[in-house]
């Protein structure tokens, strides 16, 4: 399964009532994705475990005011999330 995918559930998981469970199986050639991905998520106060192959993801209580992050700080094409 591409990290796209996984990175898509990831982003929707703190909004779920229950938050979200997913372990991964087969190669992590694509870990360092997930791990941004992850690294975003912690940046706007998720928390997170990542227990061997299992990463969970804690639901929010609230939503975090409007932050802005820079993702690609040193590339040409500066991206920015924002949080609504």
């Amino acid at each position: 399964v591409s990290s796209q995918y996984i990175s898509a559930l990831l982003l929707i998981a703190p909004i779920l009532n229950n938050g979200l469970e997913i372990t991964l199986e087969g190669s992590k050639t694509s870990f360092p994705y997930l791990k941004m991905t992850l690294d975003i998520l912690e940046e706007l106060g998720v928390h997170y475990d990542m227990i061997q192959n299992t990463i969970s993801v804690k639901p929010l209580k609230s939503l975090p005011k409007k932050r802005y992050l820079q993702l690609n700080q040193t590339g040409p094409l500066r991206l920015i999330f924002i949080l609504l």
